[in-house]
């Protein structure tokens, strides 16, 4: 995407918090305004730093249900908007399998919530967001 092109794929990351969903609006209008699709992505699994947490299978489950729950919320904001629209559940450290599947998607950006659900990771190292800012090869809009 060159400075004067509009992004065609638009990777929103959402992980049930509410600054995931608020991203995730943004996405959907910003979509709508440029006639662009959207890639909602929900990431289950610990950063680098979190692993050496232990963390049980249920909290894993508890994980898995409200991503695919905010997936779902997220699918019906984008067919109530009528905006083109595919969900992704990815696993494993969140800001890396993110920077991974914009590259393999195409995303030309990625639109994320400042602050998620990763308490334990912003007291140790920063937030996701702050990892995907750092490395991401496309732009990035952080929503607050």
């Amino acid at each position: 995407m060159t400075s004067k092109q509009v992004p065609e794929k638009i990777m929103v990351c959402v992980d049930g918090s509410e600054i995931g969903y608020r991203a995730a609006d943004f996405a959907i209008a910003l979509a709508e305004k440029l006639d662009s699709k959207i890639l909602f992505v929900n990431v289950v699994g610990a950063s680098t730093s979190e692993q050496s947490y232990s963390i049980s299978a249920d909290m894993v489950g508890s994980f898995e249900t409200l991503g695919k729950e905010a997936l779902s919320k997220c699918e019906a904001l984008a067919l109530k908007s009528g905006v083109d629209y595919e969900t992704q559940e990815l696993a494993g450290d969140p800001a890396e399998e993110i920077l991974k599947k914009v590259s393999k998607s195409n995303c030309d950006c990625i639109v994320i919530g400042k602050k998620g659900l990763g308490k334990i990771e912003k007291m140790i190292m920063g937030s996701v967001s702050d990892k995907v800012v750092k490395l991401s090869e496309v732009p990035v809009i952080i929503v607050k």
